[in-house]
């Protein structure tokens, strides 16, 4: 049964697994999966490596180091370079998966078993392909008691989600908000994403400044794409509206400043 592992006999480990954590597809057009293993020699003959993707039970990529086997799921083939090669080995050499061609149904968690006659080791690891999405606005128009705020991103690969939040010193609030969606025919399929959301601020509220954050999320990853409005009152009678990278000024409210802050963690 997969994920488990069984070591009792067996003469083969998994010394490292190497999946890339995020992949930016804007930055380069490969992803290397290594699965290194020691192993014995005497048992050389019977060495099987496979790799799963998710939950799937039937593995993408097969091989058999004795006889050079390779097999392929079809779903998976055409992102494959075959030609790579991982060491000079014999019984190393197509230990790996190198994807050439990206695509967003890469996204996912990726298994590596090496088996023997003994038993098995397993390991797994995940991947996430993004793109750096466009933010083509994100605007705040305020009220006395009250918020509006929109935000449009272009270039959102799936998982991807757009969010607002409001933030202060001790809060991170994620604003309920309405979301239209707008395929692209590219071959990442991306998405225009354009979310509105409200805020009304309540009457214990004392705070005299406000923070929005509008944030491309990748779930499961530390991938988040930021773009922020801070504002403060000074009163309560009047309104602003104002373009990303502006700087507005009225009589009841001071846009300070938009930050856009670019965030990459593999």
């Amino acid at each position: 049964m997969r994920g488990l592992l069984w070591l009792e006999k067996s003469s083969a480990r998994i010394a490292y697994l190497t999946v890339p954590r995020t992949v930016n597809v804007d930055q380069t057009d490969e992803a290397i999966l290594d699965c290194q293993y020691d192993f014995s020699r005497k048992l050389n003959d019977f060495i099987i490596v496979k790799w799963f993707f998710n939950n799937e039970h039937l593995p993408i990529y097969s091989w058999l180091p004795n006889s050079q086997t390779r097999i392929f799921d079809p779903h998976f083939e055409n992102f494959i370079d075959k030609s790579y090669r991982f060491s000079a080995d014999r019984y190393q050499i197509y230990r790996g998966i190198r994807f050439s061609h990206l695509h967003p149904n890469l996204t996912g968690f990726y298994y590596c078993t090496v088996s023997t006659k003994e038993g098995y080791f397993e390991e797994r690891k995940p991947m996430t392909l993004y793109r750096t999405p466009h933010f083509e606005r994100f605007e705040v128009q305020a009220n006395p008691h009250h918020f509006n705020l929109s935000c449009d991103v272009d270039g959102i690969m799936r998982p991807g989600e757009l969010r607002i939040y409001r933030i202060d010193d001790t809060h991170f609030e994620s604003l309920d908000t309405d979301t239209t969606l707008t395929p692209r025919n590219d071959r990442f399929q991306t998405v225009r994403a354009q979310v509105r959301a409200n805020y009304s601020v309540p009457n214990s509220r004392s705070a005299r400044s406000f923070q929005f954050q509008c944030t491309v999320v990748y779930p499961n990853t530390d991938i988040n794409i930021t773009r922020s409005h801070l504002m403060t009152t000074r009163n309560s009678s009047s309104s602003i509206y104002g373009p990303p990278g502006s700087f507005v000024t009225s009589v009841g409210y001071v846009l300070l400043g938009l930050l856009c802050v670019f965030r990459y963690r593999d």
